[in-house]
């Protein structure tokens, strides 16, 4: 912490509101324009919007596990679960790592040009599917996120139970009031609309899908540190609402940790991966005859998909 001339420190703001143009900016950064020194087996790819409209593009990083060779480069969550599966600890999946704004919440805009959750949903996994070779199944995909990509985690999640089967929720930002958040990364979503922020908030969507949800049998996890003061209350209201609910639900919080990605999954010990292995075993065996004739007949030779929503 900085201090003053007498020695005494000064709080520096959590937020630092960027001009008017920065955060215009901001709402076009559809297109990541850094894709320089990725990860050994990690591939920086754009894919068609449609849901923006026919000439509308963004982009995305994806990791392939096809040949296991250590990344290079700091990509916390492709690094950590690229040597789980290179041990043999997790299955063989894509990691999908989307550009969807420094700002959104993975949510639409209250306005309509942004409709970042269309995007991810079904822009996103259309070409992913029709690109690679993955299981094309709900059991097969899933998402995982932190902070702001945690409330998108579960945005997703419970928005759509008919496309995750399993969501991984890192220290999500829920916080329950919209002037809790920064205005710079709200107000082009939510528009200072509290009623639109609840409607759109995950413990919301998990009241009207929550049968869909225990249906479907889609695995939630909520992890995050003990010293995350700011967002505690907020993830105790979530799981609060889970139990409500009857949604099955694991949860692990990391003893003397904070608002730290690596950290609070690190502290999980093997359960970060082994999540996945139950995932993964919870996918049908005999998915779809018309996904598996795509190309190819084995669905072992098919990978499952991550999607890593970052903050």
């Amino acid at each position: 912490m900085p201090v003053d001339k007498e020695g005494h420190e000064v709080p520096v703001p959590y937020f630092v509101m960027p001009s008017k143009e920065m955060i215009k900016y901001f709402n076009n950064f559809f297109i990541d324009t850094n894709f320089h020194d990725l990860p050994v087996n990690t591939h920086y790819k754009l894919y068609p919007q449609p849901s923006r409209s026919s000439e509308a593009f963004g982009s995305f990083n994806i990791y392939s596990p096809t040949a296991m060779r250590p990344p290079r480069q700091s990509f916390w969550a492709i690094e950590y679960y690229h040597a789980a599966m290179a041990r043999g600890e997790m299955s063989r999946t894509i990691i999908v790592s989307p550009q969807a704004l420094p700002v959104g919440w993975y949510a639409d805009s209250k306005d309509g040009p942004r409709p970042l959750a269309t995007i991810m949903s079904h822009d996103l996994v259309q070409h992913i599917d029709a690109t690679y070779r993955t299981i094309v199944s709900r059991e097969a995909r899933w998402i995982e996120g932190f902070s702001m990509g945690g409330y998108g985690t579960l945005h997703l999640g419970f928005r759509y139970p008919e496309l995750y089967g399993a969501l991984s929720m890192i220290a999500g930002a829920l916080l329950p009031r919209l002037d809790m958040e920064p205005l710079e990364r709200t107000g082009d979503t939510f528009f200072n609309g509290q009623e639109y922020y609840e409607a759109n908030h995950p413990t919301t969507l998990l009241q009207v899908n929550g049968d869909k949800i225990k249906s479907g049998q889609t695995l939630v996890r909520l992890l995050g540190g003990s010293g995350d003061t700011r967002l505690a209350e907020a993830i105790a209201r979530m799981k609060k609402c889970l139990v409500e609910l009857e949604v099955p639900f694991r949860d692990i919080e990391v003893k003397n940790v904070a608002h730290e990605y690596g950290a609070i999954l690190e502290g999980t010990g093997s359960y970060s991966y082994d999540y996945w292995k139950e995932a993964a075993a919870r996918i049908p065996q005999n998915s779809s005859r018309t996904v598996l004739d795509i190309q190819s007949l084995n669905l072992k030779n098919r990978s499952r998909t991550l999607v890593f929503l970052e903050r």
